[in-house]
């Protein structure tokens, strides 16, 4: 496994209805680095209230935000909608990653074509495609 070395503090955002899930993929983000922080959101309403409430705390403001589609209340897509309002400070810092596991490749190519969604993940997360973007965005490893 990889170490992350660089010395800067990155904020990745869990939006997921399975706790199950959360849980997993905490773990597996900690393990990377204690570098990281993680904050979970079982609710996509939560999470946009949170980035609303942050807007002007850059330090709160996630890197990265992996986003289940499949959710009650406000799935993805709609979490989404709501995501494009924000303001330019958080539409500018966070990288948004569908994290799912819908194999519906309506769902998939909804997804790669939204403008905000940087890549779109299978479920379950691994600790090679956290790297991956980590690497590819954040840290050039």
């Amino acid at each position: 496994m990889k170490e992350l070395c660089d010395t800067s503090v990155s904020l990745i955002m869990l939006i997921d209805d399975s706790e199950i899930d959360c849980y997993i993929n905490k773990f597996i983000i900690k393990d990377l680095s204690e570098l990281i922080k993680v904050t979970s959101f079982s609710e996509a309403i939560q999470a946009l209230d949170y980035l609303i409430a942050n807007s002007d705390d850059h330090t709160k403001i996630p890197d990265i935000i992996f986003l289940d589609i499949h959710m009650p209340i406000m799935d993805g897509f709609d979490f989404l909608e709501e995501y494009a309002r924000l303001s330019e400070n958080i539409l500018n810092k966070c990288s948004v990653y569908i994290l799912s596991s819908s194999f519906d490749p309506c769902d998939i190519k909804r997804a790669k074509e939204n403008e905000y969604v940087k890549g779109f993940i299978e479920k379950p997360l691994t600790e090679e495609s956290i790297l991956n973007i980590l690497e590819r965005n954040y840290f050039n490893l």
